[in-house]
C-alpha cells in the first residue's frame, strides 16, 4: 500500500533522488518515482528533468535490462510507447498489470513543450486543481481516465493505491502538509466499479480533515489503518467496511510508530523511534501483541522494510553517522526451524565507502536545552583525531513533521575528517521526532521554537567544550535553509560563524503564492491573515535583514538553482541582494545552479562539485586547515 505520508514528503522537503538508476533511464534527469505492477511484469517510473517536481511518467518490461543511457525512445526499444505528461506529487499506484493510478495537473498547451525538453519547472504560477486518472498500459494518455476531481477544493491533491489482494482501490486526499487527510474506498468487487472511471461508487470512511488515516491493508471487508486519531504518537485501528465496526489493534505507545505492514502471512512488522532511533517489533495480526523484536542491539534508522505477506523473509534498509548502510534480513521460517532470533537475523549486504573508514568515527547522542526547558537531542558525531574546541557543522529541519533520522553523509564526514571538524544534528521541535505533539510545538506561531531549539544546541556544543565559540556552520535545506537564515540574524552570543543557506524560504509574506508554497501554511500560517502576519514577519528572513541595520550576520552562502519549483529561486535572488545592500561586514554569497531543482536532478558529479564549494566556502571563512 502506498503512504501518505510518501506525498506529503515529496510536497515539502527535499526531494529523494534514484541516482543509482537516474544515469540508467535518461542523462541530464532524475528517477522522480518508480513501482513494479502487481507480479514485476512491468516497471513504471518517472523522469523529471533538471529536477523540477513535474515529471514524465513510462512504462517498460521488467525482464528487459536498460541498455542505453539517452532515455529516448528511439534508443531505448524495449520502453512502451506510454508517455504520461503534467504529472507532478504523485506516486504510481498500479491496479494488478493492467495500469496504474496517477496524479496530474491541467497545464496549458505548449507551456512545456515536448518531454524531451527542460521547460518545465521555470514557471511559478501555483499549483491547483489536481485531478486522479487511471492509465491503462499501451495505450495513449489521451484515453486515460478520469477517477477524481474537486473543482470547489482546487488545493485538493489525491494519493491513490490498491489492496493487495486487489479488492479496494484506497484513495487519500491531503489539502496542505498537514498530518490530516480524507479517506475514500472503492469495492472492486462491485459490479458497480467494474469499469475505472469518474462514476464509481466511493465510500467516504474519513470525510473531514482531523487525523491521519493511511491503510495498511485488509482481510476481507476489514481494513488495517495506521493513524494518529487521539493518538499523537500513532496507532492501528482496524474497519470492517461491512459491519461499519471500528477498532483498536494496537495501541499508541512511548516511541512513534512510524509505518507498519503485514508480512509472513499473521505478522505485523511495525517501525517505532524513540528518542530518534528506530527500532522493529513484530506483531501478532489477529491481536496486535507484541511478539518479539529482532535485531535489538542495532542502533540507526531503518529506512525502509520490504516484505510481502506470502514471503518468509523482510528485508531492512538501514544506515547511521557511521555506517553506509546495510541491509538486514530476518527470516521467519530459520526462525521456526531454530528457535533463536539471532539465527534468524543476519547482514544481507553492506556499503562500502572508499577513503572513508567507519570505525574512525564516533557518534553520540546528547541533549541541550532550551531555553523554555525542552530537551533537544542532539547527534555529535567525531572523527578520532577531532579536537576539542573544534569547528562544527550544526544541521537541522525542524519542520513538516518529518524527522531527521540518524543518515550517512560521505560529503560531511569528510570534511569532518581532513578539517578536524565535527558534525552535529539537532533534532528540534517541528519536526516528527517525538510525535504530532512535537510537530505542532514548531508551527505557526510556536515557530520561534525552532530557532531557539537550534540556536540551544550550537550554545550546547561550545559551553561543553565541542566547538569553538564562533566557528560553527549552521546549515539546512529547504525549511532547513529558513532555519539557517534565521539563525543568522538571532544569533546574538556570536555562536556560528559560516551559514549555509540551502534553497531556503526567505520571504515568508508571499511564500504561498508560488508553485506548491499555500500547501505549507499548515505548518507556517498565512501572511493574508492579520494575526499569522505579525509572527510571519517577525522573523521572515527577507524582511529582517532589512532592518537589520546594527546586526553583523556570519558570512553567508546562499544556494538555488533555477528548475526549483518546489521552493522557487527568487527566494534566494531577493534574500542575496538584501543581504549585499545592507550586510557588507562579512562575505554574502549565492550559487545558482542550472539544470537542477529542489535538491534533485543533479549528477554525481554537479553534487561534489555543489559539496567542495559549500564546504570550502565554510573552511575559507573560518580559516581551516585542511589534514591528509
Amino acid at each position: 500500500m502506498a503512504s501518505l505520508t510518501g506525498l506529503k514528503m515529496l510536497v515539502c522537503s527535499h526531494m529523494q533522488s534514484y541516482d543509482h538508476l537516474s544515469n540508467l533511464v535518461v542523462m541530464r534527469a532524475t528517477l522522480a518515482t518508480a513501482a513494479f505492477s502487481k507480479t514485476a511484469k512491468y516497471f513504471g517510473y518517472g523522469i523529471s528533468r533538471s529536477g523540477s517536481d513535474w515529471c514524465t511518467l513510462y512504462v517498460r518490461p521488467s525482464d528487459s535490462p536498460f541498455t542505453e543511457k539517452s532515455g529516448s525512445h528511439e534508443t531505448d526499444k524495449e520502453r512502451f510507447s506510454d508517455e504520461i505528461r503534467y504529472v507532478k506529487f504523485s506516486s504510481i499506484g498500479w491496479l494488478g498489470d493492467s495500469g496504474f493510478f496517477y496524479q496530474r495537473y491541467d497545464v496549458t498547451e505548449g507551456a512545456h513543450g515536448a518531454a524531451h525538453e527542460d521547460v518545465a519547472g521555470l514557471e511559478t504560477d501555483a499549483n491547483e486543481n489536481a485531478k486522479l486518472y487511471y492509465h491503462k498500459v499501451n495505450t495513449p494518455q489521451s484515453e486515460d481516465k478520469l477517477v477524481l476531481e474537486d473543482p470547489q477544493n482546487p488545493t485538493h491533491m489525491w494519493s491513490a493505491s490498491t489492496t493487495d489482494d486487489g479488492r479496494f482501490l484506497v484513495v487519500t486526499v491531503a489539502k496542505d502538509t498537514s498530518r490530516r487527510n480524507l479517506l475514500k474506498v472503492a469495492d472492486l468487487n462491485d459490479s458497480r466499479n467494474a469499469e475505472i472511471s469518474s462514476n464509481m461508487c466511493w465510500l467516504d470512511i474519513i470525510s473531514d480533515f482531523k487525523h491521519e488515516y493511511d491503510v495498511i491493508d485488509n482481510d476481507d471487508s476489514k481494513l488495517y489503518i495506521h493513524t494518529n486519531e487521539e493518538a499523537d504518537n500513532y496507532k492501528i485501528k482496524t474497519f470492517d467496511i461491512a459491519s461499519n465496526v471500528w477498532s483498536e489493534l494496537v495501541s499508541e505507545e512511548d516511541g512513534v510508530l512510524v509505518e507498519a505492514q503485514i508480512v509472513n502471512s499473521d505478522k505485523l512488522v511495525a517501525v517505532y523511534t524513540r528518542d530518534v532511533k528506530s527500532e522493529l517489533i513484530v506483531r501478532s495480526l489477529r491481536d496486535g501483541s507484541h511478539l518479539y523484536r529482532p535485531f535489538d542491539k542495532f542502533t540507526g534508522s531503518i529506512n525502509q522494510v520490504t516484505g510481502e505477506r506470502d514471503h518468509t523473509k523482510i528485508y531492512l534498509s538501514t544506515t547511521s553517522y557511521t555506517t553506509p548502510g546495510e541491509v538486514l534480513c530476518f527470516d521467519f521460517e530459520e526462525l521456526e526451524k531454530r528457535k533463536c532470533i539471532d539465527q534468524a537475523s543476519t547482514v544481507f549486504r553492506s556499503a562500502e565507502v572508499n577513503g572513508l573508514d567507519p570505525k574512525e568515527f564516533t557518534t553520540e547522542q546528547h541533549f541541550a536545552q532550551s531555553p523554555d526547558g525542552t530537551k533537544i537531542p542532539v547527534f555529535i558525531t567525531r572523527h578520532k583525531d577531532t579536537p576539542k574546541d573544534a569547528p562544527f557543522f550544526l544541521y537541522g529541519y525542524g519542520g513538516f513533521s518529518i524527522s531527521l533520522l540518524p543518515f550517512f553523509s560521505p560529503s560531511a564526514l569528510t570534511f569532518v575528517k581532513h578539517f578536524r571538524a565535527g558534525l552535529a544534528v539537532a533534532n528540534i521541535r517541528g519536526g516528527g521526532e517525538y510525535g504530532e505533539r512535537w510537530h505542532q510545538a514548531g508551527t505557526k506561531e510556536r515557530k520561534q521554537n525552532c530557532f531557539d531549539d537550534f540556536l540551544a544546541s550550537a550554545n550546547y556544543l561550545v559551553d561543553n567544550g565541542f566547538a569553538r565559540k564562533g566557528s560553527i556552520i549552521a546549515n539546512g535545506g529547504s525549511n532547513g535553509g529558513l532555519l539557517a537564515a534565521v539563525v543568522a540574524q538571532q544569533d546574538k552570543m556570536d555562536l556560528i560563524g559560516v551559514s549555509i543557506v540551502d534553497v531556503g524560504v526567505l520571504d515568508m509574506l508571499k511564500f504561498h503564492l508560488w508553485t506548491i508554497g499555500r500547501a505549507w501554511c499548515s505548518d507556517y500560517g498565512n501572511a493574508e491573515e492579520a494575526n499569522d502576519f505579525d509572527y510571519l514577519y517577525e522573523y521572515s528572513p527577507l524582511h529582517q535583514a532589512a532592518l537589520a541595520q546594527e546586526k553583523i550576520y556570519p558570512s553567508m552562502l546562499l544556494t538555488s538553482a533555477a528548475h526549483d519549483d518546489r521552493v522557487v529561486s527568487c527566494h534566494t535572488t531577493k534574500m542575496i541582494a538584501q543581504l549585499q545592500h545592507t550586510q557588507s561586514e562579512k562575505i554574502k554569497l549565492a550559487r545558482l545552479e542550472t539544470k537542477a531543482g529542489h535538491g534533485a536532478g543533479k549528477s554525481t558529479e554537479m553534487r561534489i562539485a555543489e559539496a567542495t564549494d559549500k564546504y570550502t566556502f565554510a573552511a575559507h571563512e573560518l580559516g581551516l586547515k585542511w589534514f591528509n
